[in-house]
Parts: structure tokens; sequence; C-alpha cells
């Protein structure tokens, strides 16, 4: 019986693990982590609302607790400068050496907002370089913008975002 309540008790914690990791985007946190760390979440038999989050939508939920805002997906990277924030999605779990999708939303309080331009670079600090293939960006719609970013190398990277007069900073590992 006490190993029952010990699994359950450590479920528990490694759901609350989630929640602080789902909140703390600015960092360096990578879609590794937050795969890792949903599927240890999903498997607690005790998930109720105090380990429900964003990240957390499996059927396991209990239906009284899930309510729209559980529904809705947290950006894997979020940062707000001057009162916008872009939200960033890799299309991967993993980043690895060579092309990487990466989906960006600007918001500023109303909502998504179009920039007059969207740049993306890829900078590797260690190394003091960029990419050796120029990024792609295309507007998909009101504030949504794609980019491709094509890595050489695997390592720490930072992907810096200009939109119009505001830079963003996010910290990306890839792998080889």
């Amino acid at each position: 019986m006490k190993k029952v309540v010990v699994v359950a008790i450590l479920a528990f914690t490694i759901g609350c693990g989630d929640d602080d990791d789902s909140s703390n985007n600015a960092g360096n946190n990578t879609a590794t982590n937050n795969a890792t760390n949903n599927a240890a979440t999903n498997n607690a038999a005790t998930n109720n609302a105090a380990t429900n989050n964003a990240t957390n939508n499996a059927a396991t939920n209990n239906a009284a607790t899930n309510n729209a805002t559980n529904n809705s997906v947290e950006p894997a990277f979020s940062q707000t400068v001057d009162g916008f924030t872009l939200e960033m999605n890799p299309a991967a779990e993993v980043l690895k050496v060579g092309a990487n999708t990466f989906a960006f939303t600007l918001k500023d309080s109303s909502g998504p907002v179009d920039a007059t331009s969207f740049e993306v670079t890829g900078w590797m600090p260690a190394h003091g370089h960029g990419t050796a293939v120029p990024t792609t960006v295309e507007n998909t719609g009101t504030g949504t913008y794609d980019a491709v970013v094509t890595f050489n190398m695997g390592g720490d990277w930072d992907l810096q975002i200009a939109a119009d007069d505001r830079d963003f900073t996010f910290s990306v590992q890839v792998v080889q």
C-alpha cells in the first residue's frame, strides 16, 4: 500500500513540475522537455485540476475541471517586448541539423497583429556565426508567420526575431 501512495505522490510532483515549466517560457525550454513532462503527467492516476494545464489535454482529465483555458495549447516559447508578445512553436519536438519550421504569432493586447517587417535569424553565440542558408519567412495570416531555419550544426542557437522596432530572442538546442 505504501508503494501506491509513493507512486501517486511522485506522479503529482511530476505534474506540478510541468506546470512550472509551461509558465516559464521565456528561458531555455525545449519541445523535448515539454513532451517528456507531458507524458509523465498524463500517466498520473491523480491528474486533477491542480495538475491540469494547457499542455495536458489527456482524456483522463476530470471533465468538471477541464475548462476552455485548459484546452488551449500553450506556445513552446513566449516573450513580451514593449507590450507586444511573440509566441513561437517549432513544428518538430526535437530540432535537428538541417531545415526546421517554426510558427510565430505576434500579438498586442487586442490579439494578433501584423508587423510591417518580420525577420528571423539563426545565430550560434558560442561560435559567433549564423546559418549558412538564409531563413525564409512567410506571412500566413494576421500576425502569424512561418519560418524555415536551416541549422548547419548541432548545439545551442539563438533565434533572433525583428518585428518592426521590437527584437525578440529565443534560445533553442539543435541535435545532430
